[in-house]
């Protein structure tokens, strides 16, 4: 009797540990993957920002420069655009991708101020 009581302890005790260290495992993995992505975008976005202080280089340096610029990585690239809204107004689209990752917004840019003001 006191066998077969130990037998089955160790057996529901052994069970729920397999459980708990299945689940954990399992956590870590979606962590891992979760945070993978995480680094991936938040990358592809420093990107764009220098692709932006690329695009307000060149405004600064010709302030009626409108066209596109690129800047290669060995891990992806960025793109700009710079267009005329208005006379004081430029539109800049930036694309940013970090390996499988990719980003792109649109920024407004005031050239009436000095220095700039991005809207």
């Amino acid at each position: 009797m006191k066998g077969s009581i130990a037998l089955t302890t160790v057996i529901v005790i052994s069970s729920l540990l397999l459980f708990s260290g299945i689940t954990l495992i399992l956590t870590s993995i979606d962590l891992a993957f979760a945070t993978k992505d995480y680094n991936g975008l938040t990358l592809a976005k420093i990107r764009a920002s220098s692709c932006f202080e690329e695009s307000l280089l060149n405004i600064k340096n010709t302030p009626t420069f409108t066209g596109t610029g690129t800047i290669t990585a060995t891990d992806g690239s960025c793109t700009y655009t710079v267009s005329n809204e208005s006379v004081t107004i430029k539109s800049i689209l930036i694309t940013s991708t970090f390996g499988e990752f990719a980003y792109s917004e649109t920024k407004r840019l005031d050239t009436s101020f000095t220095p700039y003001k991005v809207l």
